[in-house]
């Protein structure tokens, strides 16, 4: 351990967990939160399907796009400040959400969103790596995993009750908690990676944005446009390849898909998640809309499936007899 290491017994090294665990959590308590509020957004806005699913979509898109963006610029150019400039802007498109007066307005401060998220969520989980020394980083990372699947559970539960008195409250959170995580970050240490590429693969990540954005408007509303949206993404997903194949600093290495088992965990990694979000989309509208339960009690029907899932993945993850399993089996 050197001087300039943290120790999370110290009070510089909870205020750094503290700030990293809020600034994600309110990324996770947005998505929760957000899922929610759909049908009284639906109905304040006059919003149809395709509207409310360009509002999860619009937000997941930006955020997948620009992830590793976000995460190259904080090594380049200091991941306080990247993470700093990220919360600021997500509390700002937050505060344009929540005001938004059409779906169409409110669904471009939700991709805005989704840009400041790429910046902060990968600076929360790199700054505990690289301010902690090697004995306390594994503890830091299990408390910030822990707390953020805490919140992942409760966010349905408060967003359901914030939603019950204003859908809009449900974004004005993200105010006051903005501001709490920028006032533990003040004094916390700067760092980057001095290793890191100054070059950015600008053709990969326009052609990602591309790819992702025609892919999403083909699989959301396939009538206005959905053909030339799916062959748009076709060709970017092609071009994207074979910049990737000639770069020299390739956002995407390419070179990882020759390993099988990276491949396929990521494919099948695609699969759950992209069931597991499509349902809970479609229960907090089904719960709402046709069943007539309200926000809070739509909220709190997620709640056995959150706590499932924090119980499980700490077992899975901590627990030596599921050590013993392989991973294949945990997996299924």
């Amino acid at each position: 351990m050197t001087d300039d290491e943290l120790r999370l017994d110290t009070t510089a090294g909870r205020r750094l967990l503290a700030t990293t665990v809020l600034g994600s959590g309110m990324v996770f308590l947005d998505g929760t939160i957000t899922n929610v509020a759909l049908p009284r957004i639906g109905r304040e806005l006059d919003a149809d399907l395709a509207g409310l699913q360009w509002v999860v979509n619009g937000y997941a898109l930006s955020l997948a796009a620009l992830i590793v963006v976000g995460g190259s610029l904080g090594d380049h150019f200091g991941r306080k400040r990247v993470y700093a400039l990220g919360v600021l802007s997500f509390v700002v498109a937050s505060v344009a959400v929540a005001l938004a007066p059409t779906i169409h307005l409110l669904v471009c401060a939700r991709v805005v969103q989704g840009v400041a998220a790429a910046a902060l969520t990968p600076g929360s989980l790199a700054m505990l790596q690289s301010a902690f020394g090697e004995r306390d980083r594994l503890k830091a990372i299990g408390a910030w995993s822990g707390m953020l699947g805490i919140a992942t559970a409760a966010g349905p539960v408060v967003g359901g009750w914030l939603v019950g008195i204003d859908w809009r409250y449900g974004f004005w959170l993200n105010v006051p908690l903005g501001a709490l995580v920028l006032w533990l970050l003040r004094d916390a240490p700067e760092s980057s990676d001095p290793d890191a590429s100054h070059r950015f693969d600008v053709p990969a990540i326009v052609l990602t944005v591309t790819m992702l954005a025609g892919l999403t408007w083909a699989l959301t509303d396939w009538r206005a446009g959905g053909p030339f949206a799916a062959a748009v993404a076709v060709v970017s997903a092609v071009a994207l390849v074979v910049a990737e194949k000639r770069s020299s600093h390739p956002m995407i290495p390419l070179v990882l898909f020759r390993n099988r088992i990276f491949t396929w965990v990521n494919v099948a990694t695609l699969f759950v998640y992209a069931s597991f979000t499509g349902s809970m989309f479609f229960v907090a509208l089904f719960l709402q809309v046709s069943a007539g339960w309200s926000p809070l009690e739509a909220g709190a029907a997620s709640l056995p499936i959150s706590l499932i899932m924090l119980v499980l993945s700490g077992y899975f993850g901590a627990s030596r007899s599921a050590a013993a399993l392989s991973c294949r089996w945990s997996a299924a």
